[in-house]
């Protein structure tokens, strides 16, 4: 008598795992989905501990000021990043509008040659007459 195994076909066997040596479809989703938990239970974890650090005020004006220029800098560096967002819209926009605008001209110049082409023939069958 032929087992399972044996026929090309995997069974489960004890606690999930296949006879065959390769773990079944359902324990890797098990296994992505717990790693999934984890690195956001760690994330978490990790935001919670700079919590505290965040709430905290600075003890000096020094402190504070290095705090504050810090602040309008990364601020500063934003503005500039939708800037740059903001002008790579306006660039991808002014490029489609010229694309456009020579996709046209082809368009009549394929219009004109087939009109010519049309012409031409015209021109010969009357000329056959």
């Amino acid at each position: 008598m032929k087992l399972p195994g044996d026929m090309g076909v995997s069974t489960p066997i004890g606690n999930g795992h296949r006879s065959c040596g390769t773990v079944c479809l359902a324990d890797t989703n098990r296994s992505k989905k717990g790693m999934r938990m984890t690195k956001k239970l760690l994330a978490a974890a990790a935001a919670l501990t700079l919590l505290p650090l965040g709430a905290c005020g600075h003890k000096t004006d020094a402190a504070e000021n290095v705090q504050a220029a810090a602040d309008n800098t990364a601020d500063a560096i934003d503005a500039n990043a939708d800037a740059v967002r903001d002008q790579g819209g306006n660039i991808a926009d002014n490029v489609e509008a010229t694309m456009d605008n020579k996709a046209d001209a082809l368009n009549n110049k394929a219009d004109a040659v087939r009109a010519a082409g049309e012409n031409k023939a015209d021109a010969i069958d009357d000329a056959k007459k």
